[in-house]
C-alpha cells in the first residue's frame, strides 16, 4: 500500500500492528524449535500484537453507524470462538506462554569403569 495513503487511512495503527504481528510470526519460524527463550519472546510478541490490531481496528470505527452492529456480531464471536478467546486473553501472556516443564540441574554425573561394566551415578534433581 502507498505510504502516503497509509499515513491518511482510518485504519493505519491496526495495520502497523498487524505488521508487527507478522514480523514477530515470521521471527518464530526463522528461529524454530532452537532457541526457546528467543521463541517465546517471539510468541508473547505475536499475541500481544494480534490483540492490539483489534483494539486499534474497533478504536477507528466506532464512530461508525453501521459498527455497533458488526462489533456485536464480532464480539460474540470472540467469546464463542476458542481462538479468538485465547486471543482476546491473551493479554495476560504469562498465562498463555510456552515455558518449560523441566529445569536444568547438575546432576555430577559419573562413569566408573568396573571389568567390562560400567557403572552411571548421578544426584537426583531436587
Amino acid at each position: 500500500m502507498d505510504s502516503n495513503i497509509l499515513a491518511n487511512h482510518p485504519l493505519r495503527h491496526a495495520i502497523a500492528e498487524f505488521s508487527a504481528a507478522d514480523a514477530a510470526y515470521r521471527n518464530m519460524v526463522a528461529i524454530g524449535v532452537g532457541d526457546f527463550t528467543e521463541y517465546e519472546k517471539a510468541w508473547r510478541t505475536f499475541l500481544h500484537r494480534i490483540e492490539r490490531v483489534w483494539v486499534k481496528a474497533q478504536a477507528a470505527v466506532n464512530h461508525m453507524p453501521s459498527w455497533s452492529r458488526v462489533e456485536s456480531e464480532i464480539s460474540h464471536l470472540r467469546k464463542k470462538d476458542p481462538l479468538l478467546l485465547y486471543l482476546q486473553q491473551a493479554r495476560n501472556v504469562d498465562e498463555h506462554s510456552i515455558q518449560e516443564i523441566a529445569t536444568d540441574w547438575d546432576a555430577k554425573l559419573t562413569a566408573v569403569q568396573i571389568g567390562q561394566e560400567v557403572q552411571l551415578s548421578w544426584q537426583p534433581w531436587d
